[in-house]
């Protein structure tokens, strides 16, 4: 018998459980910082500064948390390549929220108006993009497999929390402007995700469908708004503005 079947003798609902918390954080993460009052609060700080980068360390916590689970701490190597992408998650987090905090407070036509526009728009969202995409990676390939194959009742909830974090990813292209990479990089991940693989993971799933959305989420907007036009608020918001239009 395959000794990761052997290990992986819990039930559905604990990874389930997991994921629903994972994406709870990823949720938090994104929306909070957004939501929170423009007002300055120290030093010319908003508050969505302030919250921004402790939120950062809850998403690796949750990042670590749902790893330990589904067996990807378990080797030197997969150590290796998660703390690789862990740092470049946190690393373009913190480049974006800084260039972010002080191009607020530029003038464009400023000197350092560029430089921190670069850092913000490109180069942090591009780091922080790869970091996400890499940890998905990881799950999709090396997670392990369940004991058993689960019911369809029992993959309800998995395909409605994967469509949720697809959608929060492709708030997250559109904003950031990665969709160069996060497009071909969510088909290639779907597909690995969905090649024929016995027996079931729930993790390998979540990751492939959550991607799978996200390039759908991503064609159809494209196909309603005439392009990729960038906005700075999330899936709820910007797929009722007006075809054509960019905030």
């Amino acid at each position: 018998m395959d000794v990761e079947l052997v290990r992986a003798k819990s039930t559905v609902g604990s990874p389930l459980l997991g994921i629903g918390a994972f994406l709870g954080v990823y949720a938090l993460f994104d929306v909070l910082p957004i939501i929170l009052p423009k007002s300055d609060v120290i030093h010319g700080l908003r508050w969505g500064d302030l919250v921004d980068a402790p939120l950062a360390f809850l998403l690796v916590a949750a990042y670590v948390l749902l790893g330990l689970q589904a067996g990807l701490w378990r080797s030197n190597r997969l150590r290796v390549v998660n703390a690789v992408a862990l740092v470049l998650l946190v690393q373009g987090h913190g480049i974006h929220l800084a260039a972010n905090t002080i191009s607020a407070y530029l003038d464009p036509s400023s000197p350092g108006w560029r430089p921190a526009y670069f850092l913000d728009e490109h180069w942090g969202h591009l780091e922080l993009q790869l970091g996400i995409l890499l940890a998905a990676l990881i799950f999709i390939v090396a997670a392990r497999n369940n004991a058993e194959t689960p019911s369809l009742l029992t993959r309800i909830p998995l395909v409605l929390l994967a469509c949720t974090y697809g959608l929060f990813l492709t708030a997250d292209a559109i904003e950031g402007q990665t969709l160069p990479l996060m497009i071909p990089a969510g088909v290639a991940l779907a597909l690995v995700g969905f090649l024929p693989r016995r027996p079931f993971s729930v993790y390998r799933s979540f990751f492939a469908s959550a991607f799978a959305t996200t390039v759908l989420a991503l064609a159809a907007y494209g196909l309603w708004h005439g392009g990729f036009p960038e906005h700075d608020w999330h899936v709820w918001q910007y797929i009722l503005v007006t075809p054509g239009r960019c905030c």
